[in-house]
């Protein structure tokens, strides 16, 4: 449907709804470019995200931006994932010169709130194991995007929705590659944000970029500040109180400080160490998003044991990270001495001697090199 939408520009029917009823006058929300009003469609509760910059445009202004809203939605519509929040469809008719996207209601808000109820009600490892298993189903969404050639593009707390059966929902994405095409005031539309915005689209000139249009890379950066976030409870650098002391920041190549203990629960040293990963200056060091679901896809098999979970997970995300890196091939091709069993902590058996290119050895190596 979107190739042929594309190849015809004739937008399918279907892309638009009827019979949906707005509940509220009053919006419930208030976003840096849309106003969230509760509706009614099909017997369910719905939130109508009324796009309110199409109220100031000029008729001609309106046309053009408007066409490349209907696309951005058509491409929201045709996703399907159990991370991604489901698109029914555009109510043109319910707002003044506004166009209304329709989306199902989640009545548990977004993800920062959660997690700090999450907090307080949970012990601290207990609380560990529900964010990694949170960070998976984030980095499952997003690799989905990605693999369909979609860049979110703001992610971030707000856009992490939490649905009726307590799981992660994206939302908003391609929303503010859509506003910067419709506003030459871009970056002031969207506020706070730049607290999650990677450094090449606050100073593109520097990396030779002609537009601040997001990338797969800038999604990955934003992760490692939503990292942040969610641990600290936090936007990223709550020291700073103004967006320029932040833009400084990041354009003299410096990222979010390692969030303080909340309620004595301390980032885990290797959490800290994927979310650096992610801040990396140049693009092309990040992991994809595609590495970075391998990285977190062990939440459930978080023992009981203290170590157990900095272990498995750390030699995981050392593994992925440096497994293309050409200092990482000089390690695993060298002959690293045999170790006796005293001296090998993990993976050996009683009366081995675990050597050269064996697990045991190898994953010694990755730890010591993150140390």
């Amino acid at each position: 449907m979107l190739k042929l939408a594309l190849l015809t520009k004739k937008l399918p029917s279907s892309l638009f709804i009827i019979n949906v009823t707005r509940l509220e006058t009053d919006c419930r929300n208030v976003g840096a470019f849309s106003d969230i009003y509760i509706g009614e469609y099909k017997g369910q509760k719905v939130a109508l995200k009324s796009m309110r910059m199409f109220q100031t445009m000029s008729d001609g202004e309106r046309a053009r931006v408007l066409e490349k809203f209907h696309y951005e939605s058509l491409i929201w519509r045709n996703l399907r994932h159990q991370h991604i929040l489901q698109f029914y469809g555009i109510a043109d008719s319910l707002f003044t010169r506004s166009p209304c996207m329709v989306l199902p209601w989640m009545p548990f808000g977004h993800i920062t709130k959660a997690l700090e109820d999450m907090r307080v009600s949970s012990a601290p490892r207990e609380y560990i194991k529900k964010q990694l298993q949170t960070w998976a189903k984030i980095v499952s969404g997003l690799q989905y995007l990605h693999d369909e050639h979609v860049v979110h593009g703001d992610l971030r707390g707000p856009n992490i929705l939490i649905d009726n059966d307590l799981s992660v929902r994206l939302a908003d994405f391609g929303l503010a590659v859509f506003a910067a095409g419709a506003s030459q005031n871009y970056a002031s539309s969207r506020g706070g944000n730049v607290r999650w915005m990677a450094p090449e689209l606050i100073l593109p000139e520097a990396f030779s970029l002609e537009s601040m249009r997001p990338t797969y890379a800038s999604d990955v950066y934003s992760f490692g500040c939503v990292i942040v976030e969610l641990f600290s409870g936090k936007a990223p650098y709550p020291q700073f109180t103004r967006d320029p002391q932040v833009i400084t920041h990041v354009t003299q190549g410096l990222h979010p400080s390692r969030p303080l203990p909340a309620q004595g629960i301390e980032i885990p040293d290797y959490l800290w160490k994927l979310a650096t990963k992610c801040f990396s200056y140049r693009p092309s060091q990040r992991p994809t998003a595609r590495m970075l679901a391998s990285m977190v896809q062990v939440p459930d098999a978080v023992s009981d044991r203290p170590t157990e979970p900095q272990r498995g997970l750390c030699s995981l995300l050392a593994h992925l990270l440096f497994e293309n890196s050409t200092e990482h091939g000089r390690i695993f091709r060298s002959k690293p001495a045999c170790r006796t069993e005293t001296q090998e902590t993990t993976g050996s058996q009683p009366g081995r001697k675990p050597c050269k290119g064996s697990r045991a050895s190898k994953l010694w190596i990755i730890l010591f090199k993150w140390r």
